[in-house]
């Protein structure tokens, strides 16, 4: 670690995982994720909202290597769940032709601009991620959700590789209406870091509080620090003498690159 690294103060929490000494943190990583029925079951899930969507009965089949082509438009969507100190990143794609068709569906006009199917999709990866916020919380299991669905590229996810992570992705069916699916799982230990390193992406475990009026909320727990709310919580650092620190979820690398 670098004199400069920024998280040289920070304080690293993580879960106790059974059977540490015998599984890797690879294996243990995804004996966790596959414990977690709402995280396993995602394809179905979102099979399910799209046929609840109106759209018809839904498939969901894992991609095969011919059918991993970029498409036109692509949403980003972030789950953390803190009690498991995981992150989940949810990238949802569709050609043209297939978000233009549900866009038809729902609107009635058949010849839609960009933004509007770009729209069409953030509202799909919403309803799909309704679905999934439920079946967590029918399991007792909070979830943050820090930001709403963002439109990026879908050459992003070839950046992201290496870590411990796990991994599925499906193909969404409905008739001549394809859509596909990404999950990434990584582990986000929760982490105490001094206002002054708090970084652009970090996710507030806690709110944000002055430290002298505990009624006050600067910025609201589970929210994701962007470039102006980071300037906020500098300030607040620069009158900060006892080095007090915040909790915060480091963002997946996927995350970091979402402007």
């Amino acid at each position: 670690m670098t004199p400069n690294d920024p998280n040289q103060d920070a304080t690293v929490e993580n879960p106790l995982v059974e059977n540490e000494e015998e599984l890797s943190p690879e294996e243990s990583f995804g004996e966790m994720i596959r414990s977690l029925d709402p995280v396993f079951q995602v394809d179905s899930l979102a099979a399910n909202t799209l046929a609840e969507m109106g759209l018809g009965e839904a498939s969901a089949t894992p991609c095969e290597d011919g059918d991993m082509q970029r498409l036109d438009f692509s949403v980003l969507h972030f789950v953390l769940i803190p009690e498991k100190a995981t992150w989940l990143d949810f990238m949802l794609e569709a050609d043209r032709a297939s978000i233009g068709k549900i866009f038809e569906m729902f609107s009635g006009i058949s010849e839609a601009a960009d933004e509007d199917l770009e729209d069409m999709l953030r509202e799909t990866m919403n309803l799909i991620h309704g679905s999934l916020k439920s079946a967590f919380k029918s399991q007792g299991i909070d979830v943050i959700i820090p930001v709403v669905p963002q439109s990026v590229a879908s050459n992003l996810l070839s950046h992201v590789a290496g870590g411990v992570s796990v991994q599925s992705r499906h193909l969404l069916k409905v008739g001549d209406i394809s859509l596909r699916m990404t999950m990434i799982a990584r582990p986000s230990p929760l982490v105490r870091k001094k206002l002054a390193d708090i970084g652009v992406a970090n996710v507030l475990a806690e709110a944000l509080k002055p430290d002298d009026n505990d009624e006050i909320v600067l910025i609201n727990r589970g929210t994701m620090i962007n470039s102006k709310l980071l300037r906020k919580v500098h300030d607040l650092a620069e009158y900060d003498s006892e080095g007090r620190k915040a909790a915060v979820f480091e963002p997946s690398p996927l995350a970091r690159l979402v402007k």
